[in-house]
Parts: structure tokens; sequence; C-alpha cells
């Protein structure tokens, strides 16, 4: 069963009550630290999401610093390993030595998986590319010492492998790099950064470089390959077609809009870096203008414009190579330094916003403190102020409220400017104190006039006693004089009244007979003239009938003649034998017609002949009775003229009668109200005494009154 919502409100005010009751035990400050701890507490869990969330920045920065570590050495791993490749088939295709190049780009190799591997133990766990991690997700294959493991087997196959064997072994480990390459970008969430400048340079860095590298290093196989193959390969073609003008868009293009991107936004996120504009970009146009020149080459083979030798085109291609792993480095150390900005940055946000919170917390305890004060000053002021006026002691009050004023520039006014409560009670109860002061001594002397008139209005209510008592005893001996003379007018009046209401009577019957005959004689008039009526309704209708016998004559006349009509037809359609068959039957029902309609119109004229008669009889007998009618009402008008004298004279008599009366109503009424007058001043006398007995009592309870007022006024202790 569902509470009502009244017994809930209920409950409420109950629980509101208890909660009252329990902060009672605590002091104000306490009250209001605890205000602040609870208003505190959302906003050190909001404090605590911003910190928390600006701490996920910095987690996520630093897991972007991870990758780009680790990235850097891959990055220069498949450049020099796709030197290694070029140098190694250059030097099949031409027959060149290429060794010496080839044993220094084994070392660099060797102290780029160095590097590495160091940066992997250093903070590969960051983002779960160490190799405990990777052993673990069967993905050991492209941890940085089976990376160097596959390295070291492929240099010792080397020469005694073929080309397509060496060729499978490269694309093998430069596959493993590259998805190694592809795990740290997703793990260390590279290409996720939110802020624009960052995220340009990673994708140049990470994404764009790596293929273009990949780009160039299979361009380059396929340029020695035709320049080694004379003959036409479409297919060759096609795909160096395809490379060369991929090549040229990310060089051309898609990079160096990237880095214009970085440069026009870095300024929105973390500052304005000015090595990127002062470093980065002449570097890229450097960069872009020797890529543009490789790139014609390409162009040229592919035409077939220009034949160059392989070596020439291998030291283009290193040189270009390295060029371009230049060019990645300087963009993976502004991307690091954007990093550090952004880190330091998310640093300077934390602490700024902890000094921000514990600033405003201080504040917040200070306020807190100096407003607790500035309540319970006065509070504590106010109460010994109540209490003393409590225990009586004025005097003592007035000195604590000059005090206060004195020592907080209280005004004795009101302040229309301050809105503190606490301080508009307390002038509150100041304005309290003086008034009761001064009432007090106005009740002190109030109380000393009203004892004098106690004792004079005790004296006057003694003599005024007495003399209700006498006139108490003078008014019943009136009073039952006044009670016999209304009963006797009272019984003469009764008489007078039932002499003019049989007189009256006698007048209405009278009257009736009077109206009853007008009636009959105003109902023979009507008849009369209703009679008049009938008689020349009847005549007008005898004329009528004349006149319909006419009609009906006019009637049996056409018939004749129809009948006639009707014998032509006959003979006429006899003359025209069988085509007057038809006319001679409309004759014969013609003729049938006209001798019925003769018949009916005999009828109707023997009819109307016997209503003539009859209207006839009937005039003659409304005119016999409309003279009777008239010697009636002639009688009637003489009974009614008799009637008429007597009640005049009833009329006459009837107004001494009501004289009589009234005067007699007028005597009952006088000796009533002498009777009532006199037993109401016999009761107002017996209530005047009962009222002067409870005014005696009344008199001594305020003269009590007096004395109890007098003694609680001197219990409070006055001062100047």
């Amino acid at each position: 069963m569902m509470n009502s919502p009244s017994s809930g409100l209920a409950e409420m005010k109950k629980l509101i009550l208890k909660l009252n009751i329990i902060l009672r035990r605590f002091t104000v400050l306490t009250k209001l630290i605890l205000i602040g701890l609870l208003l505190g507490v959302p906003l050190t869990i909001m404090l605590f999401i911003n910190l928390s969330n600006l701490l996920e920045s910095v987690e996520f920065v630093r897991m972007e610093k991870a990758g780009v570590k680790i990235f850097r050495p891959l990055s220069a791993l498949q450049v020099h390993l796709m030197e290694h490749k070029s140098y190694t088939f250059a030097g099949t295709a031409s027959g060149h030595d290429f060794q010496s190049q080839i044993a220094a780009l084994n070392s660099q190799i060797k102290d780029e998986f160095d590097k590495l591997t160091a940066a992997s133990l250093d903070v590969g766990e960051l983002i779960s590319v160490d190799e405990e991690t990777l052993s673990r997700e069967k993905e050991y294959y492209v941890a940085p010492r089976a990376l160097l493991s596959q390295w070291e087997k492929l240099i010792s196959k080397g020469r005694n492998i073929s080309d397509a064997e060496l060729q499978i072994e490269y694309d093998k480990l430069s596959n493993d790099i590259q998805k190694l390459m592809k795990l740290i970008t997703i793990r260390s969430r590279l290409i996720l950064d939110p802020a624009g400048d960052s995220y340009y340079l990673m994708y140049v860095a990470v994404h764009k470089m790596p293929k273009v590298h990949d780009l160039m290093g299979s361009s380059f196989l396929l340029a020695i390959e035709d320049e080694k193959d004379t003959l036409f390969n479409s297919d060759r073609l096609s795909e160096m077609i395809y490379l060369s003008r991929s090549l040229k868009v990310n060089i051309t293009d898609e990079i160096p809009s990237s880095i214009s991107s970085t440069i026009d936004l870095d300024p929105e996120f973390n500052g304005e870096l000015e090595s990127i504009a002062q470093t980065l970009s002449p570097m890229l146009d450097r960069y872009r203008s020797e890529m543009v020149s490789l790139i014609e080459i390409y162009e040229n083979i592919i035409r077939n414009n220009r034949s160059y030798g392989i070596e020439e085109l291998t030291s283009l291609t290193i040189a270009k190579l390295d060029q371009s792993l230049e060019f990645t480095n300087a963009t993976f150390a502004e991307l690091e330094k954007v990093l550090n900005v952004a880190v330091n940055r998310t640093y300077f946000r934390i602490v700024f916003r902890l000094m921000i919170a514990g600033g405003a917390f201080v504040l917040a305890m200070i306020f807190i403190y100096f407003t607790a004060r500035g309540i319970i000053t006065p509070v504590t002021g106010v109460a010994e102020i109540a209490n003393s006026l409590a225990d009586g002691d004025i005097k003592t009050s007035k000195e604590r409220i000059r005090a206060l004023e004195t020592k907080y520039l209280v005004t004795k006014g009101k302040a229309e400017k301050e809105k503190d409560e606490i301080w508009n009670l307390f002038r509150a109860i100041r304005t309290t104190i003086f008034d009761l002061e001064a009432l007090l001594g106005e009740v002190g002397k109030a109380g000393i006039a009203v004892t004098s008139a106690v004792t004079q209005i005790s004296s006057s209510v003694q003599a005024l006693n007495a003399a209700i008592n006498q006139q108490a005893a003078s008014t019943a001996e009136v009073n039952a004089t006044g009670k016999e003379i209304y009963s006797s007018s009272i019984h003469l009046s009764r008489t007078v009244d039932e002499v003019a209401d049989k007189s009256g009577k006698s007048l209405q019957l009278a009257d009736r007979g009077v109206a009853g005959l007008n009636e009959i004689t105003g109902s023979m008039t009507s008849l009369e003239e209703g009679s008049r009526d009938i008689s020349e309704k009847l005549a007008l209708l005898y004329q009528k009938t004349a006149n319909i016998s006419n009609v009906i004559t006019t009637i049996t006349k056409i018939a004749t003649q129809t009948n006639l009509l009707s014998l032509n037809a006959s003979i006429e359609a006899e003359k025209a034998g069988e085509y007057g068959a038809g006319f001679s039957i409309v004759a014969s029902e013609i003729k049938r017609l006209a001798d019925e309609t003769a018949m009916a119109a005999l009828e109707i004229e023997e009819m109307i002949h016997e209503m003539q008669q009859a209207v006839k009889s009937g005039v003659i007998g409304v005119e016999v009775y409309a003279g009777t009618t008239r010697s009636s009402a002639g009688r009637i008008s003489g009974i009614a003229e008799s009637i008429n004298e007597i009640i005049q004279y009833t009329r006459d008599v009837l107004p001494s009668f009501e004289a009589v009366s009234s005067q007699m109503k007028m005597q009952t009424d006088g000796a009533a109200q002498i009777s009532d007058a006199m037993s109401e001043l016999n009761t107002v006398a017996l209530h005047t005494r009962e009222s002067i007995s409870e005014f005696t009592e009344i008199t001594q309870r305020l003269e009590g009154a007096v004395v109890s007022l007098r003694e609680v006024v001197s219990k409070f202790r006055f001062g100047g």
C-alpha cells in the first residue's frame, strides 16, 4: 500500500527536525567548516577529474614520445637497409665493387639495431612493444633482437644465395620492420594526437617518409633493372610510372602541405615553435628540390630519353636516401620538441590548477573563519545581553550594548547599507531593551494611578449598590400594576375586533353577490351580442347557399352539353370505321362521366335546398332567444342596484367599528409597552445589582493585579 503525500511530507518534516537537533550540538564555526567541506567535495571531484584528464594527456604524450624514440632507429634501419640492398644489387648488376660502402652500412645498421634495442628496453614496456610482451602475444619475430638475428642471418648468407633468394630475405626483413613500425604507431597512439601541429609532424615522419623510402628503393631497383635489360618491358614501365608519380605526389604535394599545416597550427596549441619554420621549412625546400631532380632522372629512364650508368644512379639514389633520412630525423627532432612543450605545458596546467585549488581552499578557510567570527561575536554579545535581561538586570544589558557599539562601531539607527542579519538583530535587541525600560517606568507610574482609582471606584460602587436596591423594590410594584391594565385592555380589544370582523365578512359577501350579478349581466349582454352575430352569419349563409344553387344549375347545363358532344363524337367515330374505335370508347366514357356529373349536381342541389330550410329555421330561433335574453338582463340589473344600496350602508357603518378597534389596539399596545418597560426596568435593576457585585469582585482582582505588577516591575534593576 502506497503512502499518501501528506504522510510522506510529515516524515520529511520529522527527519528535518531530527537533523536540526543534531546540528545544535555543533558550534557555528564547525557548521561553517562542514558546509565548506561539503561544497568542496564536488569541486574536489571536478579538480580530480580535470587533473586526471591532464595526467591522461601527459601519459598520452609520454606514449607518443616512447613511440618516436623507438620509431627513429626503425626509420634509419629502413633507409640503411634500403641502401644496403641498393649497393648489393647495383654491384651485382654493374660488377662494380661497393664493399667499402656495404661495410660502412653494416656498421651503421648495427648501431641502429643497438639504439633500437636500447630504446625498446627503455620505453618498450610503456607501449607494449618490449620483447616479453611481444613474445607473449606471439609476435616475437618483430622484436628488435629477432630483427637483429634476421639481419645477421642475411649478412651471413650474403653471396651464398641467388639474387632472387636474397631479394626475398631483404623483403622479409623490410616487411618485419614495417610491421613493427605499424605496431608502434598503433600502440603509442601516433597519428591520434588531437593537437594539429604534432599530428601533421607525426603524419610526415611516421606515415609519409617510410612510404617515400619504400618508393625510392623500389624505383631504384626497377631503374637498374631497366638499365641492365635493354629489352622493352611494359609491366616494368607501368610500375615505374606508378612509383614515379606516387613519389612525386608525396614529395611535392602531401609532405609540403603537412609541414605547412604544422607551421600554421603550431601557435594555436602549445605556442609557436620557431625552429619548425626556421629549420624544417628550409630543409624541406632543399629536400624537395633534390628529390625532384631524382624523380626527373626516373622519368627520363621511363621515356628512354637518357641512359644513366648504374654506378651514377646508385650514388644519386643513396645520396637522396641519406637526405631523406636527414629530413626524417629533423622532423622527428621537431616532433620531440613539440611533444616536450606539450608535456611541460600540461605539467604547468596541473601545477597551476593545484595552486589555484590550494589558494581557493586557503581563502575559503580564511573566509569561513572570519565569517564565523563575524557571526559568533555579535551572537555571543546578544546572548549575554539577553541573559542579563532575563535576570532583570537592564542596567548591565545597557552597559554591554554600549560596549559592543563602541568596539564594533555599530550605528544606533537603522543602517540601510548593512545587510548583516546578526547586527540587525543586535539593533532590534537594543531598541527592545530601551523601549522595555521606558515601558516598565510607565507601567510603574500607571500601577500607582490604578491603585488610587480602584480605591475611589470601590467607595462609589458601595453607594450605587444601596441606591439600586431601593429602585428595584419600587420597580417591582409598578410592574404588577402595569400587568393588570394590560390584561383588561386585551379583553376589550378582542370584543371590538370580533364585531368589526363580522361586519367586514358581511360586506365581503355583499361584494361577492354584486360581482356575481355584474358577471351575469355581462354574460347576458355577451349572449345577446352573440345571438345577433349568429343570426347575421346564418342569413349570410342562406345567401351563399343560394349562390351555390346557381353554380349547380350551371354545372348541370355543362353536363348536358358534354353529353351532346360525346354523342357527336360517337357518330363521328362510327363514320371513321375501325379507325374511330378508340374515339368511340372515349366518347362513351365522356358520356358516362357527363351523366354522373348531372346526377351529382342534382343531389347537391337537393342538399343545398334542405340546408337553406334549416338555416332559415335557425335564424328565426336565434331571434326569439335574443329577445328573451334582453328581458332577463333588465331584471338582473334591478336586483344588482338593490344589493349595491345594502353594501353602501354597510360600508358607511364599518369605519366606525375600525376606528374603535384601532383606538383599543393603541390602548392595548400602550399598556403592553408600559408592562414590558417595567419588566425590562425590573430586569435591568436586577442585572445592575448583579453587575455591581461582579464589578466589586473585578475591582478587588484589579487591585491584586496591580500589586503583582508592581512586584514584577520591582524585580528589574534600572540604571542611568
